[in-house]
């Protein structure tokens, strides 16, 4: 009931135009049993599908929010460890609120990939992040509508992640951090 209808259309796409993609899930989770259904979920999606881009963990919800921050960090360990150990990347992606706060214990943890979203024209989280999402209401050329904007600080072609502090080079006339 949780699959993207149009997931195995856009994975295709990507694949026959040569875009790079990754994958995201909105975890639900509450319990040791739920991650491990949501690891079963995520590789059947991505069966037979060559990512270039992370599997991402998406760790926000509000049955989550009553959860300590150890258990918290437990789930996105034994996510990503399920979804690398099936031969994918993998990463966390959550709020910086969530980073620091709930998220704390793996805030500067270097296994796993850091997705921080914060809406701003700087990302000044103190967890250190590969991936910054930094707008839902960007637009692109061929898009309708408002879209989520991100910037990368990384190569994902590396075998690991690797944490770069103070992402980027400030541009003075937006106030954002690029490549």
């Amino acid at each position: 009931s949780q699959d993207d209808n149009t997931w195995e259309t856009n994975a295709d796409a990507c694949e026959k135009l040569g875009i790079p993609y990754g994958a995201y899930l909105y975890s639900y989770a509450s319990t040791t049993e739920m991650v491990n259904s949501e690891i079963s979920h995520t590789l059947r999606l991505l069966a037979g599908h060559r990512l270039s881009l992370p599997v991402f963990y998406d760790m926000e919800d509000g049955v989550q929010a009553a959860l300590s921050s150890s258990t918290l960090c437990s789930f996105a360990n034994q996510y990503c460890a399920g979804i690398t150990a099936a031969g994918y990347k993998a990463g966390i992606y959550s709020s910086k609120n969530w980073w620091e706060g709930k998220l704390s214990g793996i805030a500067q943890d270097t296994i796993y990939y850091h997705w921080v979203a914060q809406w701003n024209s700087v990302c000044d989280t103190n967890a250190a992040y590969q991936f910054w999402q930094n707008s839902s209401k960007g637009s692109v050329d061929g898009i309708s509508g408002n879209v989520d904007t991100d910037y990368s600080y990384v190569d994902t072609n590396s075998q690991s992640p690797t944490i770069v502090a103070n992402p980027g080079v400030l541009d003075e006339a937006t106030g954002t951090r690029l490549l």
